[in-house]
């Protein structure tokens, strides 16, 4: 042979399958005195052919070989042999090499029933995470990043754990998939695919017959849409909370009231008095509440609140109520007129009459011709007159209501039947009383004080009472003292109520006041003209007119008292606007699913391979494809035994086979 002939010419003649021409003497390499000889066994190489550009390089990298399909053994050749060669079946049998934990790890399910293990708790853990923040405040998650964003993180985690393990069942059926029976082997191609994506998993379900791999296709499919249900797992709102924000939501109440007058021989020794008549005098608080209440519909609440507030507790004050009744059939039945006659005299004539109600007040009049009339009357109880043992708070004054329209009844000249002029009439009698009231689900909201829920508790006979004098009293010998009247049996749940003699008195002194009693559009027997105290303020009379404005001034006093009494301040609530978290748990049946849908994907694996143990577990690697090869009658099948074999083969150094006119193959 020429000396001249090169390691790149030799390496021209074996890529274009010439055969093998001798080395020269100096590219030879030194046997190895220890290995046996040949015995002249031909058997059919395999070539790795190398690119042009590895030939274009002086040096000469080794080939290796493999050996036949009847020998499993690797032959003892040094690197330096890349002439080709044959040996016998006494080979010298290299010795096995040992298993790495990951190859031994390979050849299980383990390592995908770790993943799927894992998967599963990402799952919990979003679900655990979920349920704990529910229906909770924004303020209340404190994690450096959004809920939202964790959401996606462990769902994205969940999801990628999850395709691993299903994609892995997948690549390993490609290889069942040809265990029992002939089958195309376009399929094994497509189930390839379907292990590498959603779009090779569509193709799957129309092309290959269902089985257990058609679950772990259908989770390849299915999550694609994960990440636009579970962007609708978490929604905000908007909502309010009420919070305890100090001296934010206050308002007043009492269960003791006293203004603290005290008179000496009618001259003020207390700030607040104004003297009506002699000896008498009255609470400017307690005087601007009984009439604000006839004349005014609303009036400032007395609570302090900056937005809008709720009170979670009840609360007990002091305060006044009102009961009111139609009594006309009972009070027409009593008139009497003089000479015990109810016939009336000619108009130029009239009789004094008198009509007396249920509890005794009286309406004295004379009959007018036409027009109506009104007329008011009241009595009650005076700490002045009265002692402490005659007082009922549950009426501490009456007063009655008589309203006459005689538009319609002639009497000129003419002798008329009395009683039936007046049915036209109306008469309402009311009574006023001290109660305690107990107040519960209390808000203030929009600017409107509302008490939700209401009991009242009638105040009866007073337990006793206590006197009140003040330093200045003890010095100048006052005339008039104050005695605090004090309830204490009412109630076990009801603390000691006590009010003001004084005070109370004023009440019904305000009620027989001509500011407040009197007759409009009557003769009387004692003053052509009497005064007409608030009867215009009370309409045609009714008894729906009269009971709403009694009820009214019962308010105001009552509203008077928790503001100026002895005053406890009850702590509310205050309204904040805050944002909840609310997790929406139907987005989440598709992500369930899959996890499920993946779980049941490998544990068909598992079985399946109790049914092909025969079939070596490949699973998705792609060396496995590339050393299979069909033969004539159509059999799959590899001289590789095992994963070692396959990761030994894999070592090796190739280069791609290059067409003959240089184009790619």
């Amino acid at each position: 042979m020429d000396d001249q002939y090169t390691q790149r010419q030799w390496a021209l003649d074996m890529r274009n399958d010439l055969r093998t021409p001798p080395l020269p003497h100096d590219m030879r390499p030194e046997r190895d005195s220890n290995r046996p000889e040949w015995d002249g066994t031909e058997y059919t190489p395999i070539q790795l052919q190398s690119d042009t550009n590895a030939l274009a390089q002086d040096s000469f990298g080794h080939v290796d070989y493999v050996t036949t399909r009847s020998d499993s053994d690797t032959l003892n050749v040094p690197d330096q042999d890349i002439y080709h060669t044959s040996t016998t079946a006494a080979s010298i049998v290299k010795p096995k090499k040992k298993q790495s934990a990951w190859i031994r790890l390979s050849t299980t399910w383990w390592m995908e029933a770790i993943t799927i293990f894992i998967s599963t708790g990402f799952m919990i853990g979003l679900i655990a995470i979920l349920a704990s923040f529910q229906n909770r405040l924004t303020t209340e998650w404190t994690f450096f990043i959004s809920i939202n964003a964790v959401v996606a993180i462990v769902i994205t985690a969940a999801r990628a754990t999850l395709l691993a393990t299903v994609s892995v069942c997948l690549s390993q059926e490609k290889w069942n998939h040809f265990n029992n029976r002939a089958r195309r082997l376009q399929d094994l191609n497509i189930i390839d695919r379907a292990s590498r994506g959603p779009l090779g998993s569509i193709q799957m379900l129309f092309s290959v017959s269902w089985g257990m791999a058609t679950v772990s296709a259908v989770v390849m499919i299915l999550s694609l849409v994960t990440d636009t249900f579970v962007q609708q797992v978490v929604s905000f709102q908007p909502g309010t909370i009420y919070a305890h924000q100090e001296g934010s939501a206050t308002f007043g109440h009492a269960v003791s009231y006293s203004s603290g007058l005290n008179f000496d021989r009618g001259r003020s020794v207390h700030d607040g008095i104004v003297l009506i008549n002699q000896g008498a005098a009255t609470n400017v608080d307690m005087q601007s509440a009984f009439f604000r209440g006839i004349w005014q519909t609303s009036w400032p609440s007395g609570v302090n609140c900056t937005s809008n507030c709720t009170w979670d507790q009840s609360y007990y004050t002091i305060g006044f109520t009102n009961t009111c009744a139609d009594v006309t059939k009972e009070t027409l039945e009593s008139l009497q007129c003089s000479d015990n006659r109810t016939i009336a005299l000619p108009y130029a004539y009239p009789a004094p009459c008198n009509l007396t109600t249920p509890h005794g007040l009286h309406f004295p009049f004379k009959t007018n011709v036409g027009g109506s009339s009104m007329a008011i009357n009241s009595s009650g109880w005076d700490s002045g007159t009265n002692s402490y043992k005659l007082l009922d708070g549950r009426n501490i004054s009456r007063t009655a209501f008589w309203s006459w329209n005689r538009e319609d009844i002639d009497m000129t000249n003419m002798s008329v039947q009395l009683k039936p002029m007046l049915q036209n009439s109306t008469v309402v009698e009311c009574t006023f009383g001290v109660v305690v009231y107990k107040y519960s689900n209390i808000s203030f909201i929009s600017n409107k004080f509302t008490i939700g829920a209401t009991e009242k508790t009638p105040l009866g006979k007073a337990s006793g009472y206590t006197d009140l004098i003040l330093p200045e009293c003890a010095s100048n010998n006052c005339l008039w003292r104050d005695e605090l009247l004090w309830w204490n049996n009412t109630s076990p749940d009801i603390p000691h109520i006590s009010l003001s003699a004084t005070d109370l008195s004023m009440v019904t002194r305000l009620f027989g006041s001509q500011a407040f009693s009197g007759s409009v559009g009557l003769t009387t027997l004692s003053s052509l003209n009497p005064p007409a105290g608030s009867t215009i303020a009370f309409g045609n009379g009714s008894l729906e007119t009269v009971s709403g404005i009694l009820d009214n001034v019962a308010q105001s006093l009552t509203d008077m008292i928790r503001e100026k009494g002895t005053v406890q301040v009850a702590q509310g609530l205050t309204s904040q606007a805050v944002v909840y978290m609310r997790v929406q748990w139907l987005w989440l049946i598709l992500p369930i699913t899959l996890q499920v849908l993946g779980v049941l994907a490998l544990i068909g694996a598992l079985v399946g391979r109790r049914r092909t143990k025969d079939v070596p577990l490949w699973k998705g690697s792609a060396l496995a494809v590339l050393y299979y090869s069909v033969d004539k009658d159509g059999v799959l099948g590899t001289q590789v035994k095992d994963l070692q074999e396959l990761e030994d083969l894999g070592m090796k150094q190739v280069l791609l086979e290059k067409k003959s006119d240089g184009t790619d193959p």
